[in-house]
């Protein structure tokens, strides 16, 4: 049987942004409501669980048509979004959500379990700003989302 080391066992192997703290995101206002898009009910409860006790609004939404739809009607600051979606895939939510002025600053965060060089291009193709691979950690999204502003409307 052959002796292969995980990249849990060998951090040297995990790729560079996985180790290391996320780059600050673009200059835009604080975020305050975010969409969670994932088909897994499980994952997506949980993960709006959290959010929640940091203070963050959030909406929940399990496929790609009916993210779109609740995208434009909530209007949030940030979308983590899963890749393999039903309906439409998380790539092309993206590229819509790119191609509205009214949801042009939103941020995007892939939140996939596709961690390889073309997925990372695909996903940097369509607009997100961040690729993320599932499961991931509690500090690194925080890290990226910041604290909720109390006082935004």
């Amino acid at each position: 049987m052959d002796n292969l080391a995980s990249p849990v066992d060998r951090p040297d192997r995990l790729m560079p942004d996985l180790r290391s703290p996320p780059d600050p995101v673009p200059a835009r206002t604080a975020i305050r409501h975010v969409a969670v898009v994932e088909d897994d009910r499980v994952m997506a409860n949980g993960l709006a669980l959290v959010l929640r006790l940091w203070g963050f609004e959030v909406t929940i939404v399990h496929d790609g048509n009916r993210a779109l739809e609740a995208i434009r009607a909530a209007r949030p600051d940030a979308v983590l979004l899963d890749l393999g979606l039903p309906g439409l895939s998380g790539l092309d939510v993206a590229r819509q959500i790119r191609s509205e002025a009214a949801l042009g600053d939103v941020l995007l965060i892939a939140l996939t379990g596709f961690g390889d060089e073309p997925s990372r291009q695909a996903s940097a193709e369509a607009g997100f700003d961040r690729h993320l691979m599932k499961p991931v950690e509690p500090e690194r999204l925080r890290a990226l989302l910041g604290a909720p502003d109390p006082h935004a409307a």
